[in-house]
């Protein structure tokens, strides 16, 4: 059973991300109701997807950490936060990836019906 501090200390983390996931949730909802290429549709989806999961990544991470799970003084904790910055930078990276590369798809194919 969760206690207090710990629901608290989840619930501030997700506060900072609200802007995060209501731009995600939209752009899927967006992408989903549009007339898009489905190869336009799988890139985007998917890049926000990692984006999302990136957010609640985050929000678990700094819960974690805030809630007492790891001391700071522990040579673990430095291992386990340059592993978490790593993995959720590549996240983002690839999340980017994918979303640039859903609009470059929509601009070919947008060009390929003016031809």
């Amino acid at each position: 059973m969760l206690n207090d501090g710990l629901l608290i200390s989840f619930l501030g983390n997700m506060l900072r991300m609200v802007p995060t996931l209501l731009v995600c949730m939209g752009g899927i909802a967006i992408m989903q109701t549009r007339a898009l290429p489905k190869k336009v549709k799988s890139y985007g989806i998917s890049g926000l997807v990692l984006l999302l999961l990136d957010a609640m990544a985050g929000v678990t991470f700094s819960t974690y950490v805030s809630s007492g799970g790891i001391d700071y003084a522990d040579s673990h904790f430095r291992v386990l936060q340059l592993g978490y910055s790593t993995l959720s930078q590549v996240l983002y990276a690839v999340a980017l990836a994918l979303l640039v590369i859903a609009i470059c798809n929509k601009g070919q194919t947008a060009a390929s019906k003016n031809e």
